[in-house]
């Protein structure tokens, strides 16, 4: 994680020289990026080797929905359909 636009830019540079002495491979389909902020910020685009990595508002992790504003609402949404769902089985 990182506070500022430059640090993350660091950090994606520092990943892919990790990975390449690795040898391995990061799939950009499936990688985003989620800037953390009050503010709206305009999108902006995040280089890795030729193409790009996308930027989302939120972003779902492990069964959690992580939003960029830090709002929970998609996630008691979520919880709410789920619990629906259980509870039309029973």
């Amino acid at each position: 994680m990182a506070k500022e636009e430059g640090g993350m830019s660091l950090i994606i540079k520092e990943f892919r020289e990790y990975i390449r002495e690795k040898r391995l491979e990061m799939n950009r389909e499936k990688t985003k990026i989620v800037r953390f902020g009050k503010r709206r910020a305009k999108r902006r685009t995040w280089k890795w080797g030729e193409g790009e990595v996308e930027e989302v508002e939120e972003i779902k992790y492990l069964g959690y929905v992580f939003r960029r504003n830090g709002r929970q609402e998609r996630q008691i949404e979520d919880r709410i359909r789920k619990a629906r769902g259980v509870m039309r089985n029973v």
